[in-house]
């Protein structure tokens, strides 16, 4: 807090230049982004608009980091400490007065917090030409009326009394009392000054008794509990504040030696030094210094019976000490005024009074200005001395019903006020839908915002006030591809010595959504991690972590969690809405979409390629198939293939591809037959939902496209882009029963609510959409609404099987072709949705793929490391791509490294590429190759990990004492068998303990020796299927 700008003239351009650059400086040095292509182009924008208008308008993130370093700043302030954790609340967009108050008492609202106080600041529209300031005309936002009467002697508080009168000039009527509470006056873009009573309810006040003197209750003292200054200007960045009332908490002394005791204020002290018996004639008593101790007892037995944040004298100077140690540290320097900063009372028994302190002025700071009744310019003919009418008084009620009228146009103001950041990363886009449903739902009291966590900047992380995660795990614990970049910074974060976050859990409140299969050993993994990491980093978390399972109710479980996470964050932020908590819970289980606001209008066709980078955020490029070829025995029930593509991508040894498939034409032509509202499904269309938008004009509707799918006929969209094979979600079948026949309903009503009907139905059925229409004859969907319903059809990934340095211009794949019946077997035949794609389209057809980079699984970039290969069935498939790329480098006269190969499968008829692997043995690239197989008549059932304990001394030597680096690829059950026979190997031939033997394999995944390429449940695996799934269904039911 300084003392300039108190009757500064109003700021040039030029001025205000100089200021901001100076701001914009410290802000982006603060996100170690100074001189950055962002720094410079927002120095240039702000340039450019100050040249426009004579001022600019700061960020979000701007305002709260000037907020939380103008405190940082305040030379006076003993309670510093605390400074990154104010919470800002931005109201630069409110206008009225009403505005304003419902705005403070929000802010009373939120920082009482029941008497756990919380520090905020509340910042209305800067100063533009000087003639429409905003003020807040209190000094506090709650203080006690003066009444002064006409003996010259005043009732209630002597430093409120020209204030007082300003409000009984303007129509307040106080009732005359010791403790009355003054109205919130202020005053709007130049206005004439409002003034509102503060619900008594919003008012914490503490009765203060002494806890030895009982007399002490008598003399009927009382203070409230929120200090919040509310009368000085905010200066950032050039840009001055005249509304921003801000608050922590009491130090005892503010109230037990200012307050209570000053002469100029309620003058107690020598009331209370003859209550105590005290000769008051004489000060060699000492009568003021032990009434003074009593009374500030008082202050604080008082307070902390009632649960009140109250900190004493010499605590709070400890901490400013703490807080000293660290600025020297940090910033070179701490600026404070000791006449300030010593304590009232006990002064030099504190530390701060032996402290040299140096006394400078930095900006942003909180500034002294002249009392708004002193400076306001009335309207012609009145002022706040000569009113004869006077000023509207407005009461709590007629607000709220003010508030209430305009929300219908604007929304709700808090919803503005506080901001509630989304964050989803995702595979298939299940998080996505799910974040955006939470952001609609949020939407009710919070100004939500979705983000993709790969869109998402960290550094504005040490500005959120409340973040929601969503997020899938990829494989078997890591994170989506659009997650990585977000949990690598996170982490660092964490690791920095003066991380963002590091020691502050007031800042931020979160909570986790994780999805995830439990099928998976590393269960939830990447939403665990995220959990623990904003939780390691100081955030609050509002809720436990939530998971939810694809074996068993993940909608359930979400559904579940939203309202509960919903209601936690109103409570925490004080908004206590009921009715928008209704209104949420409604939205999350009603349908936002009707037949009034979605339709399917002709429209150009759309080009594939573009249309699938743009539904995935992928860049797909199409490549025609080249050859196929069945790598089992015609004769064989099963088929693997080798496909070759012709490739035009750059990838790497142990990269995936993700393919885009068709659905099989037999099922879309049952859904087209059976769905109403197009009259020729193979005319290019384009899906438009009906948007409301809120202006000063009222409700604004129009025509949107949807903004992932493309333009393209109904059978294309069924064919190519839409998601027909996965069963359909309760909110989907709830749809149903809304326009089925009475029979139908009721099933269907019963799967949509009971989630173990469901769950039993999915299980035994996994029925897709043609099959549930068929179930249920009566269904007739309209097609605009169908489509905006289902999720998009998702890429399949394989991993590459070639060397691009063996084929430079091919990329192969090896795919399993999935089929199965379902209903224990029993049931109609299901087919794999991109094997059996891959293995009906005719070669030369365009297939259209992408990329997806492993880094995790590349081959070492030293050659000669051994490495050892584990993958049986398919999981053969990336090893291929790796003897192939050692191969093509042995023939470059590199020299290579042994490989190992532990191979898999039910029968020697199914050994995939058994002459390739003789091939590659005869050329001394595999220096073994070991072969289990599960089915062989006459044979013991053998599978990989069996075969690798048999070598154990010999893999030991290879990945421990030779450094080598080991790769599993297949499914999850039986990586996590290699996993467990490897730690036994480790533990015996390295005599470890079981805590060590964890500890080294931990260190093997750091060093990135250990790689996994692991994928769900295959058919192989039913029977875990059925134990996964059952396991979910007893830890759903056991949740509360």
């Amino acid at each position: 807090m300084g003392q300039q700008g108190k009757n500064e003239p109003l700021r040039i351009p030029k001025e205000i230049l100089r200021q901001a650059k100076e701001f914009l400086d410290q802000y982006f040095t603060s996100i170690r982004r100074a001189q950055s292509p962002a720094h410079l182009s927002r120095w240039e924008q702000v340039q450019k608009e100050v040249a426009a208008t004579g001022t600019y308008q700061l960020t979000e993130t701007e305002l709260i980091y000037g907020a939380k370093l103008a405190w940082r700043n305040s030379a006076r302030c003993i309670g510093r400490i605390q400074w990154s954790k104010l919470q800002v609340f931005d109201c630069r967009y409110v206008t009225t007065t009403s505005g304003m108050f419902e705005a403070l008492c929000n802010h009373i609202k939120y920082s009482t917090n029941k008497g756990n106080i919380r520090s905020a600041i509340t910042i209305f529209p800067q100063r533009t030409d000087g003639k429409h300031d905003y003020r807040v005309w209190n000094a506090q936002l709650i203080s006690y009326a003066g009444y002064r009467q006409s003996d010259g002697s005043i009732i209630g508080d002597p430093l409120n009394a020209e204030f007082t009168e300003v409000c009984q000039k303007l129509g307040w009527k106080g009732k005359g009392s010791r403790w009355d509470i003054l109205p919130l006056l202020v005053s709007a873009n130049g206005h004439d000054p409002d003034y509102f009573d503060i619900p008594k309810e919003y008012v914490l006040e503490v009765s203060l008794t002494h806890p030895h003197l009982n007399w002490f209750e008598n003399l009927g003292l009382r203070w409230f509990a929120l200090p919040a200054v509310s009368s000085m200007m905010f200066d950032c960045g050039g840009l001055q504040f005249t509304a921003a009332p801000f608050n922590g908490w009491y130090m005892s002394t503010e109230i037990g030696c200012r307050n209570l005791c000053d002469t100029h204020r309620l003058n107690m002290l020598e009331t209370i030094a003859l209550n105590m018996g005290l000769d008051v004639r004489t000060p060699v008593t000492l009568w003021k210094d032990k009434a003074m101790i009593e009374c500030n007892l008082a202050v604080l037995h008082s307070f902390q019976e009632k649960g009140v944040t109250i900190v004493d004298h010499h605590t709070a100077s400890e901490s400013f000490m703490k807080h000293l140690e660290n600025e020297v540290r940090l910033r070179n320097g701490c600026p404070a005024d000791w006449v300030w900063i010593v304590p009232p009372l006990s002064g030099s028994a504190t530390p701060v009074f032996h402290q040299e302190m140096a006394l400078y002025y930095l900006k942003p700071a909180y500034e002294y200005q002249d009392p708004a009744w002193k400076c306001h310019i009335w309207k012609k003919g009145r002022d706040s001395g000569k009113s004869k009418k006077p000023r509207r008084k407005f009461h709590f009620k007629q607000i709220a019903r003010a508030v209430k009228f305009t929300s219908k146009l604007f929304g709700r103001a808090l919803s503005r006020r506080i901001k509630a950041t989304v964050l989803y990363a995702t595979e298939t886009g299940k998080s996505e839908g799910y974040a955006k449903k939470l952001g609609e739902i949020l939407g009710h009291a919070f100004n939500a915002q979705v983000y993709c966590m790969a869109d998402y900047d960290i550094s504005s992380i040490e500005h959120e006030a409340l973040i929601l995660v969503v997020t899938s795990t990829f494989g078997n614990g890591d994170p989506p591809e659009n997650g990585e970049e977000f949990a690598n910074n996170l982490y660092t974060l964490k690791i920095s010595e003066n991380g963002v976050m590091n020691g502050d859990p007031e800042r931020l409140r979160f909570a986790v959504f994780a999805l995830g299969s439990s099928a998976y050993p590393n269960f939830c993994a990447f939403g665990k991690y995220v959990d623990n990491l904003l939780g390691e980093l100081g955030g609050e978390r509002l809720l436990k972590l939530a998971s939810g399972d694809e074996m068993c109710g993940q909608e359930q479980a979400f559904m579940k969690w939203a309202p509960q996470v919903f209601k936690l964050a109103c409570d925490a932020f004080c908004l206590d809405d009921d009715e928008a908590f209704l209104e949420a819970t409604f939205s999350l289980q009603s349908e936002s979409l009707t037949h009034q606001n979605v339709r399917l209008v002709e429209a150009k066709n759309d080009d594939t390629a573009e249309a699938l980078s743009k539904c995935h955020n992928k860049k797909v490029v199409s490549t025609p198939l080249l050859k196929r070829k069945n790598l089992l025995n015609n004769q064989s029930p099963k088929a693997t293939l080798l496909l070759q593509l012709n490739n035009t991508l750059i990838y790497k040894p142990g990269d995936h591809v993700g393919v885009f498939p068709m659905n099989r034409k037999e099922l879309v032509d049952v859904i087209l037959s059976r769905v109403k509202g197009v009259a020729d499904v193979d005319q290019s269309m384009e899906l438009q939902t009906l948007k409301e938008t809120h202006t000063s004009n009222g409700v604004v509707k129009n025509w949107k496209p949807h903004d992932r799918l493309p333009a393209c006929s109904l059978r294309d969209l069924f064919t190519r882009y839409l998601d027909i094979t996965t069963p359909p979600s309760p909110n989907l079948l709830q749809h149903f029963a809304s326009i089925a026949s009475d029979d139908d309903q009721k099933k269907l009503n019963l799967l949509a609510s009971d989630s173990s009907a469901y769950e039993d139905w999915r299980h035994w059925n996994f029925p897709n959409l043609a099959e549930v229409l068929e179930e249920f004859p009566s269904v007739n969907p309209y097609a605009p609404l169908l489509v905006a319903q289902l999720s998009l059809l998702q890429p399949r990934f394989y991993s590459i099987s070639s060397s691009p340095l063996l084929h430079s211009n091919e990329i192969h794949l090896t795919v399993a072709v999935v089929v199965y019946n379902t209903q224990g077997g029993e049931g109609p035949p299901h087919y794999g949705v991109c094997s059996n794609y891959m293995q009906d389209i005719e070669v030369g057809e365009d297939v259209y793929l992408f990329v997806r980079s492993a880094p995790n699984f590349y081959l070492p970039n030293d050659m000669t490391k051994p490495i050892i290969l584990v993958g049986p069935g398919t999981g053969i498939a990336p090893f291929r791509s790796f003897w192939q790329q050692r191969y093509a480098q042995l023939r470059a006269k590199n020299q290579i490294g042994k490989i190992w190969l532990f191979f898999g499968c039910r029968t020697k008829e199914m050994d995939l590429y058994r002459e390739e692997k003789e091939e590659m043995s005869d050329a001394n690239v595999l220096d073994r190759v070991f072969l289990a197989l599960s089915r062989e008549k006459h044979l013991k059932k053998t599978y990989v990990q069996d075969l690798a304990l048999e070598e154990a001394a010999e893999i030991y030597k290879l990945l421990v004492i030779q450094e080598g680096h080991f790769y599993v690829c297949g499914d999850c059950t039986m990586a996590e068998h290699v996993y467990q026979t490897l730690k036994k190997i480790i533990q015996k031939y390295g005599g470890m303990n079981e805590h060590e033997v964890q500890s080294f394999l931990l260190s093997l995944r750091d060093q990135n020796r250990y790689h996994e390429d692991i994928f769900g449940i295959t058919l192989r695996t039913a029977e875990i299927h059925s134990k996964s799934r059952e396991s979910a269904r007893i830890r759903m039911a056991s949740e509360p």
